[in-house]
């Protein structure tokens, strides 16, 4: 079988994204410290774990929808 290109292009694009929006994530820690938070608030480990697993869900999503499109469809919408 031959590796689409698409399986390397779509999650170095998520990658890309996740590390972009991490950046800027960062960059307003400071401010969240300083927030009261309630007590439901989950600690920082599991944001991360989560954030993770919707950057791979969205991942494969992508791929999958990518496969399902028809060339003739993907032509006539851009």
């Amino acid at each position: 079988m031959r590796l689409k290109l698409n399986y390397i292009i779509i999650p170095l694009f998520t990658a890309f994204i996740a590390y972009f929006g991490g950046q800027i994530t960062s960059a307003g820690m400071k401010w969240y410290k300083t927030i009261n938070l309630p007590s439901f608030t989950p600690p920082g480990f599991v944001i991360g774990y989560v954030w993770t697993f919707i950057f791979i869900c969205a991942t494969i999503s992508a791929i999958i929808t990518w496969n399902k499109l028809k060339k003739t469809t993907l032509v006539s919408h851009l």
